[in-house]
């Protein structure tokens, strides 16, 4: 059996200082590891109803941030 697998990037953008600032990570792993990044992961299909789920638990656990929308 083919399992399909899908990601998820969240682009969280906020206004600080009078200019637009995006949220990026510093990657902990491989590939890429120290580089810059936008918080996202994997749609887990056992947890996640959707991609707006998966989003939301990546921005959670990522940016260790309250999702509140």
């Amino acid at each position: 059996m083919n399992q399909i697998i899908c990601t998820v990037d969240v682009v969280l953008l906020t206004l600080r200082e009078d200019g637009l600032q995006a949220a990026l990570l510093k990657r902990d792993r491989e590939p890429f590891k120290g580089v810059a990044a936008l918080p996202g992961g994997f749609i887990h299909a056992a947890e996640d109803a959707d991609a707006r789920d998966a989003a939301l638990r990546a921005t959670r656990q990522a940016c260790r941030l309250p999702c509140a929308w």
